[in-house]
């Protein structure tokens, strides 16, 4: 199809069984891309809506038979304007598809109105479609020419289509208005929020997780007519893309272990140990990918390794070598190690970069020890103390030295 925009099939003829996705490339010059949250699908050439409900009207499932979004599975207005990029392309799997006639659509995302309102087209029109595959077990070379000429879009669909292509436009506009103007209720919108999966506690934007901190709670908000059973948390390598995925790389979840079926749920997990500092994403998945978000693993490791207590000036002090390790790419120069007792005093901290509280220093500094010196002064409260990396000197603590002093044999 081209109408100030393109949209090329890698092909029109499918070996059953075939293993390689129907590539789908997208270009636009004089017409806006896709929203954000669109997806191709397949499906039966005689199929015209894209959801299916029973005779009580309640939802029961999508009526494609494969699909993949084009530009993600969230929806940002401060992101291009809510749009996929000018140029991009889109791979979606066929392997599963019997011998027949399939139509290939796009089915936009509609972003939220005035009242909240957002889903997707209830009819799939022909301006919807993008071409006509035909999946066969005959691959010899003379059927696929067949197909090729048999499946051409300009003999499936005469001119006649673009007064039809008009007439739904308008008829499309016409009904916006009424949206516009109506309460928030709609018959011709699916009237749900975007999917979302986020890290709680954790910046939206490439969060980071420091695995060394304890659990993290991870929460999904599916709607209704996405919300398929079983699903399942999976972590997976990188953007996914790839689909290489850690089978055990989630505590207490994965691909063997089914999610909350509920649309809306939080769960305590965490990144399994062993699993190397990186960029990862967490999937909710089902038949299809409901929801992602992607997140830097970063680990770090604090601990005492010598202890020597002595007296001077009239005070007790303690010398500790204090070691620390932390994920590379994920040290800061500000970075900061701090020394607290039992009732949460500081009592002294150095930043890593220079082991010094005073200037910091000009790179960061990943991997080191530094003996400190620690004065028991008038105000501290007995009980032992409590060693803790923070990284860029924030609240937040990515790891606590293990307590194996014997504080009180020491008289601390």
């Amino acid at each position: 199809t081209d109408c100030g925009g393109k949209a090329e099939m890698s092909t029109t003829g499918i070996c059953q069984g075939a293993h390689a996705p129907l590539d789908v490339t997208f270009s636009y010059e004089t017409t806006e891309p896709p929203t954000q949250m669109s997806f191709l699908g397949i499906y039966a050439t005689d199929v015209d809506v894209p959801f299916a409900y029973d005779s009580a009207g309640n939802f029961v499932g999508y009526t494609h038979l494969s699909m993949a979004y084009v530009c993600g599975t969230s929806y940002d207005p401060t992101v291009n304007d809510g749009r996929c990029t000018n140029s991009f392309s889109v791979s979606v799997p066929v392997w599963s598809l019997a011998p027949g006639d399939y139509k290939v659509a796009l089915l936009q995302y509609l972003p939220p109105n005035e009242f909240g309102e957002s889903g997707f087209e209830t009819k799939i029109v022909p301006a919807d479609v993008l071409g006509v595959i035909t999946v066969t077990a005959d691959c010899s070379a003379a059927t696929m020419d067949q197909i090729a000429e048999d499946n051409d879009m300009m003999a499936l669909f005469p001119a006649a289509v673009a007064a039809k292509q008009q007439e739904e436009a308008a008829a499309q506009a016409e009904a916006d208005q009424r949206l516009d103007a109506a309460e928030a209720v709609s018959t011709t919108i699916l009237s749900e929020g975007s999917p979302s999966l986020e890290i709680a506690g954790t910046d939206g934007i490439n969060p980071i997780v420091w695995s060394s901190s304890g659990p993290m709670t991870v929460c999904a908000v599916i709607p209704l007519s996405m919300n398929t059973n079983p699903k399942h948390l999976i972590l997976f390598v990188g953007d996914g893309s790839s689909g290489s995925f850690y089978e055990t790389g989630l505590v207490n979840q994965g691909p063997a272990i089914n999610a909350p079926e509920s649309n809306e749920f939080c769960v305590e997990t965490g990144v399994s140990p062993g699993i190397p500092g990186g960029h990862y994403t967490i999937g909710l998945q089902s038949s299809q990918l409901l929801a992602s978000v992607q997140f830097t693993n970063a680990f770090a490791w604090v601990g005492i390794m010598e202890y020597n207590p002595g007296q001077d000036f009239g005070y007790n002090y303690l010398d500790i070598k204090i070691l620390w390790q932390v994920t590379e790419a994920q040290a800061q120069a500000y970075d900061s190690i701090q020394v607290k007792d039992s009732a949460g005093n500081l009592m002294a901290w150095f930043y890593t970069s220079c082991s010094c509280d005073t200037q910091v220093g000009a790179t960061a500094v990943p991997n080191a020890e530094h003996t400190l010196r620690i004065w028991m002064w008038q105000y501290y409260v007995p009980g032992g103390l409590t060693v803790s990396f923070h990284p860029n000197s924030g609240a937040f603590i990515a790891a606590t030295a293990p307590a194996w002093i014997p504080w009180a044999s020491i008289g601390w």
